[in-house]
């Protein structure tokens, strides 16, 4: 998964920089939307691991 840069803003983005920052946003919203679902639905409030296999040790 890519993320922001740090530092100033580049003037030009390429296009496949901008669709590959999009794809991974997409990825990114979907995990997270189970996250909020599960501490939501299944009162997991003080969960804050993040990893799958640290969440799993957690719970």
């Amino acid at each position: 998964m890519s993320g922001p840069p740090l530092g100033r803003r580049p003037a030009h983005v390429s296009k496949a920089t901008k669709k590959q920052a999009q794809e991974d946003e997409k990825a990114r919203q979907a995990i997270e939307g189970k996250f909020s679902q599960a501490k939501r639905r299944f009162n997991l409030d003080r969960v804050m691991a993040k990893l799958d296999n640290t969440s799993q040790t957690t719970i």
